[in-house]
């Protein structure tokens, strides 16, 4: 419905509690999250806007628009709107995967569009490719994206506007569901296919794979055991399974 709530849930009697709601995208909200100074609130919207927000007023400190995807043949504009469909941020910059196979980069110290990528340039236009999973970090300033086609490609943020450094065409049969953080320059994803995957961020080396889901996995979360000093990947699948994968 495009609101976004803001709950309390310190009360007592441990009922959630709306605080503020904020109301100004024109279709859902599909991503957000605090500035880490907590003054501002930040939302993306399949009507293709990204808001920063006042979270004592509830009104909006900033609206852009996201761009839409660079020579799109389609006449229909609502046909390409560059829906957000999934973000993540390092530090003071935000990096959301769009619907229409888009990238873009916003910082939210200045709040204004950085650059904007597109995992799908080379793509069909009918394909209809999707940015669904998005990652960004540091040392060198990279940034990976995983699409519905089972495409993944490695960005390099550090070169004026950003640049494709490596394309995976085929990371996964079908759809990649999930990116994650292992190192510095290692990563995991997920798929359709059932499969856990580690890769080399520097090279876009295959470092291992991971197997034992029958259907597709719809969620991934890598955390590390403290005890054992392991790096394991949390996976929920579609087979009505969650299973738990060592990546060291």
């Amino acid at each position: 419905d495009g609101m976004t709530y803001m709950w309390s849930v310190g009360n007592s009697e441990g009922e959630l509690k709306p605080m503020m709601v904020f109301a100004s995208h024109g279709d859902s909200v599909t991503v957000g999250g605090f500035t880490h100074d907590g003054k501002r609130i930040f939302t993306a919207s399949l009507d293709g806007t990204f808001v920063t927000w006042d979270p004592r007023t509830g009104s909006i400190h900033k609206r852009i628009e996201l761009p839409r995807r660079p020579n799109s043949p389609d006449s229909d504009m609502e046909a390409v709107l560059p829906g957000a469909l999934c973000m993540n941020r390092h530090e003071s910059r935000v990096i959301v995967g769009c619907v229409d196979g888009t990238i873009h980069i916003l910082s939210l110290e200045t709040e204004r569009l950085v650059a904007s990528l597109d995992h799908s340039k080379n793509a069909d236009p009918e394909d209809e490719i999707r940015v669904e999973s998005i990652l960004i970090g540091s040392e060198p300033l990279l940034a990976v994206s995983g699409a519905s086609d089972g495409s993944i490609v490695i960005w390099d943020l550090a070169l004026a506007g950003g640049q494709e450094r490596t394309r995976i065409p085929t990371a996964h049969a079908g759809c990649v569901t999930k990116l994650a953080w292992i190192g510095r320059h290692v990563f995991a994803s997920s798929g359709v296919d059932g499969k856990v995957k580690v890769w080399n961020a520097a090279s876009g080396e295959c470092l291992t794979e991971k197997l034992g889901h029958h259907d597709a996995i719809l969620d991934m979360k890598v955390v590390v055991d403290p005890e054992r000093f392991k790096t394991l990947a949390i996976c929920a699948s579609d087979d009505c399974t969650t299973r738990i994968f060592a990546l060291d």
